[in-house]
């Protein structure tokens, strides 16, 4: 078992702060809930959740989260061998 958080590495001041998020100078329009992420600087929960895990664990396991995963942390997520993942919010 293993959990996650999103945020900036630990010691690099938060998002909110100092201007470290790319996104955080974009209007909401350039932010939609769709994109990509490709310019997000945290490291998001799925990410740290794995990275924390041990591989073992992985392989077969289910994955709760409360937004579906960007593209960047599904596809780590298919990598890993994790099998299922349930989604909190999920409006489908």
């Amino acid at each position: 078992m293993s959990i996650g958080y999103n945020g900036l590495p630990a010691g690099v001041p938060g998002c909110a702060t100092a201007g470290n998020c790319p996104r955080g100078q974009l209007s909401p329009a350039e932010c939609a809930p769709d994109s990509d992420y490709a310019n997000c600087a945290a490291d998001h929960a799925e990410y740290n959740a794995i990275t924390r895990a041990r591989p073992e664990d992985l392989q077969g396991a289910t994955l709760y989260v409360t937004r579906a995963p960007c593209p960047r942390c599904s596809t780590l997520i298919s990598a890993c061998g994790i099998a299922r993942v349930v989604v909190a919010l999920d409006t489908e």
